[in-house]
């Protein structure tokens, strides 16, 4: 695999195979270790965003993105039918 990135730390040089890379990369790992969930007040009344349109390239990275992390289960799909909230989406420092 090929590393694009300039590392100013020697330990992270020298221990690149430690690190998890891509998300293929962390497979194996107990979901329990780092299963993020969302901390939601059952009290407050939930908001609703408006849905925002994106532009067919966005949504297609957006799909792919989301495609690449179902297949390796570091996501699993939910449904809230009481609230919503749109995807961010930004370019990487290398353009993707």
């Amino acid at each position: 695999m090929a590393y694009n990135v300039i590392f100013g730390q020697p330990c992270l040089k020298e221990n690149l195979v430690i690190f998890a890379w891509s998300a293929a990369d962390i497979l194996g790992v107990d979901p329990q270790i780092i299963v993020h969930k969302l901390n939601v007040i059952p009290k407050v009344k939930p908001m609703k965003q408006k849905k925002r349109k994106f532009a067919l390239q966005v949504v297609e990275a957006v799909r792919q993105e989301i495609a690449k992390l179902l297949s390796v289960c570091l996501i699993k799909e939910v449904e809230y039918l009481v609230w919503v909230s749109n995807v961010v989406v930004m370019k990487k420092e290398n353009g993707k």
